[in-house]
């Protein structure tokens, strides 16, 4: 659906115009969008090196998931967790809970029910995105590789 080259706004753009036909793919989409920048921003965030982030991301599961690692390797260096940067993150979690249901066939939406969760993620990926970008980060470039250990963000 989407190229790693393809800005941030074009995502948001494309989801929006997805919400015309067919609206619970974009509630799929818009969730794939706010966990592939929630993934960038412990990536650019985080001090541990990439590769062993990586490791760590295949471990994971669920929404919490992305909590917990933010956690463990981001909170300590910047002091904020990643409910207090996502200001409507208990909205987000109703996203990505329709979105579970809609992937394994559990319920299905009206427009209106799925255009409010939409929203609710991309409010969710835009308070991040402005968050890195004002921690020097823009999530939309190509991120930094850390190599070792005691590496700093950037």
């Amino acid at each position: 659906m989407f190229l790693v080259r393809d800005k941030s706004s074009e995502r948001e753009r494309k989801i929006r115009s997805l919400m015309k036909n067919d609206p619970a793919i974009a509630v799929i989409v818009a969730s794939v969008q706010f966990e592939w920048l929630v993934r960038r921003a412990i990536l650019s965030l985080a001090v541990m090196p990439n590769k062993k982030l990586r490791e760590e991301f295949e471990k994971m599961f669920g929404f919490d998931g992305y909590k917990n690692l933010w956690k463990e390797h981001v909170k300590p260096s910047i002091g904020k967790g990643l409910p207090q940067i996502i200001k409507n993150w208990s909205n987000v979690k109703k996203g990505f809970e329709l979105r579970n249901k809609l992937v394994h066939g559990v319920e299905s939406c009206t427009a209106k029910y799925a255009s409010d969760r939409v929203e609710w993620l991309l409010k969710g990926s835009a308070y991040l995105w402005e968050f890195c970008k004002g921690q020097g980060f823009n999530l939309d470039e190509r991120l930094k590789v850390r190599n070792t250990r005691s590496s700093k963000p950037g």
